[in-house]
């Protein structure tokens, strides 16, 4: 006979691993738009040390601190600030062995916007009063789940900081990113699951340990960036990039790992070091994907475009790509303004591809070489109508030849089931 304090322990057991389980069930929740947005969390395994009797270590102080104040802060307004409701997160660890990553964390936050509270208090009907006076209801379990995250993100790590599960003391490669632990581990790894919305990548990674000779001055940093990421050949999926548990203070450090991110299908957005978060954009509202052709001279080559806006209008997480001999890929800063009827008109911030150029600044005349995509041309401007995108990328200072308006000129419809 089963005494009744063990059958209520017995009972809290199971209902609080179907209620951890049903964090997934926040990222589609019916009758709710699904989330545009992923983060994905990737901690270097340089920065992690063992916990044999899964009791917290002190060298781990700094990158759980750092995730408290990522997805535990103790304002709820701060975490609404962060994260779409309801948006994926995943942890993972990259090994620094090389074998690539272990996945330590995947659920969806269990919170709701004050929009989605109203609409989900006016579908309980009459059950809202009752729901309100025994404090159940979608809203309240969404409250009660947020502990049951804090609970299973915890317990997740005694599992991934256990010895057998890391790399072996000493398994690092040493001081050359491009073929260290780390890069091995991130070309091996499926970073994430494009069917779950736009990625948002943060890596806590002392990256600067392997830029000690970053030149000092900011062009030959970017320099060095580039060529450095060219080497590495690690591909994260175009995404917003932001680096944490970052050491040092050279001035240059910022500019070389920009360009080591861009050389590496991704936008390095922030960088923090492990007291403090870094500064995120805006959460997207709207996410539009085209693919079709740009005019070159003498041929056609395809062209895919996502456009990311938040509340505001402005562009987040935007990239367009051309496959020519070779992929020129680049990101999109501007606004996307839409009128009542449905037609909208990009502007772009008038740098476009001036991105890679390592020169590139305030008091510096622009770059332009056809080495550079888009030959380094700082206009793109388009207009949406009717399920397609048409517009042209220029400079005021450069013709293209053999092309209408000395213009590259592209065409694009809508994909609406696309996720590139």
């Amino acid at each position: 006979m089963i005494k009744p304090g063990l059958a209520v322990l017995a009972l809290l057991a199971f209902t609080t691993g179907l209620r951890a389980q049903g964090f997934e069930n926040y990222c589609g929740r019916e009758g709710l738009a699904q989330p545009l947005r992923q983060t994905v969390v990737l901690l270097d395994e340089a920065a992690l040390r063992p916990e044999p009797d899964g009791q917290p270590s002190p060298q781990n102080q700094a990158w759980r601190q750092f995730l408290g104040q990522l997805l535990l802060p103790q304002n709820p307004a701060q975490l609404e600030q962060s994260f779409a409701p309801r948006e994926r997160v995943t942890i993972a660890v990259v090994r620094k062995d090389g074998t690539g990553s272990r996945l330590v964390f995947t659920g969806c936050m269990p919170f709701y916007s004050p929009a989605e509270r109203d609409r989900l208090a006016h579908d309980e009907g009459a059950m809202r009063g009752l729901h309100n006076f025994f404090g159940t209801g979608p809203v309240a379990s969404a409250k009660r789940d947020m502990d049951l995250f804090r609970i299973q993100l915890g317990n997740s790590f005694k599992t991934a900081l256990a010895p057998e599960a890391l790399s072996p003391a000493g398994g690092d490669r040493g001081p050359d990113i491009t073929h260290s632990g780390l890069v091995t581990s991130l070309k091996q790894a499926r970073l994430f699951n494009p069917a779950y919305g736009l990625p948002r990548i943060i890596l806590y990674s002392d990256l600067g340990r392997f830029f000690g000779q970053m030149p000092a001055q900011r062009a030959a940093a970017r320099a060095f960036g580039f060529r450095q990421g060219a080497q590495a050949d690690v591909n994260f999926g175009n995404a917003e990039l932001y680096l944490a548990g970052l050491s040092g203070a050279r001035e240059t450090l910022r500019d070389g790992l920009e360009a080591f991110a861009l050389a590496s299908h991704a936008e390095l957005v922030a960088i923090a070091p492990s007291s403090s978060l870094p500064g995120f954009r805006g959460i997207p509202r709207r996410v539009l994907r085209y693919q079709g052709s740009m005019q070159y001279p003498g041929m056609r080559y395809p062209v895919r475009l996502r456009l990311a806006a938040d509340e505001n209008g402005n562009l987040v997480n935007s990239w367009i790509s051309v496959q020519t001999s070779s992929e020129q890929f680049n990101p999109l800063h501007g606004t996307l303004t839409c009128a009542p009827g449905g037609t909208c008109s990009l502007v772009g911030d008038q740098q476009f591809a001036q991105v890679w150029n390592p020169q590139r600044g305030a008091a510096a005349e622009p770059n332009f070489s056809a080495a550079m995509p888009f030959g380094g041309a700082r206009m793109l401007n388009a207009r949406i109508h009717d399920g397609a995108i048409s517009g042209d990328v220029s400079d005021p200072v450069v013709r293209f030849q053999d092309v209408k308006g000395a213009r590259l000129e592209f065409s694009a419809s809508l994909q609406s089931s696309a996720t590139f």
